[in-house]
């Protein structure tokens, strides 16, 4: 490997691992979520903002080849509240709040 294409190289690392700590800092998102989301295609917090949780979850199960857990999904959509409101509730920025409501649940059946 030349210098150019290691400097490169690690270069691309270090952007990466950046873009992967920024997303830890959301609410619920640690090491393998924010690896999700790198392989999902984001790389900012501006990218992940606009984007709807329930059809990210979508994306998520065809990434891994199927089933996820739903707990993805309400991890989802507390990152998308914190993202997406100025001042947010701090009892909505705990995934485990963004649970399905029970009719949903029994549809989803």
């Amino acid at each position: 490997m030349s210098k150019k294409e290691y400097s490169k190289s690690v270069e691309g690392y270090s952007e990466k691992s950046d873009i992967l700590k920024e997303f830890k800092t959301l609410p619920g998102v640690g090491k393998s979520i924010a690896m999700d989301y790198w392989n999902l295609g984001f790389r900012s917090l501006d990218e992940i903002r606009s984007t709807d949780p329930e059809k990210l979850y979508i994306r998520c199960c065809e990434l891994h080849g199927g089933y996820v857990d739903r707990c993805m999904l309400y991890v989802f959509r507390c990152v998308h509240y914190s993202l997406n409101t100025k001042k947010p509730n701090s009892e909505k920025l705990k995934w485990w709040n963004w649970k399905d409501t029970e009719k949903i649940q029994k549809s989803k059946r």
